[in-house]
């Protein structure tokens, strides 16, 4: 998920953070491009997430985070059924 001002107002984030989570979506946009277009498969793709959601959670607050962290992860397959496209 990229910051833009719809997950901003969803979420009623101030201005001033969202231009911090924008550009935090700046300095790794071009890290996940270069992983293709299964940035999932890619092997760094854990690690690069994983930084990326540090910075965010040092921005947002709690209960924002926790907002994001349930709107930017896919649900788990049902038993049986395939996995979601990506």
């Amino acid at each position: 998920m990229w910051w833009d001002e719809t997950h901003g107002r969803d979420m009623n984030i101030a201005v001033d953070r969202m231009k911090e989570l924008q550009a935090v979506d700046q300095r790794y946009r071009s890290d996940y491009e270069a992983m293709g277009s299964t940035t999932w498969t890619n092997p760094d793709y854990e690690s690069l997430t994983e930084r990326r959601n540090a910075e965010f959670e040092r921005v947002l607050t709690p209960e924002q985070y926790q907002q994001y962290v349930l709107l930017s992860t896919p649900p788990a397959p049902t038993p049986g059924t395939p996995a979601p496209a990506r």
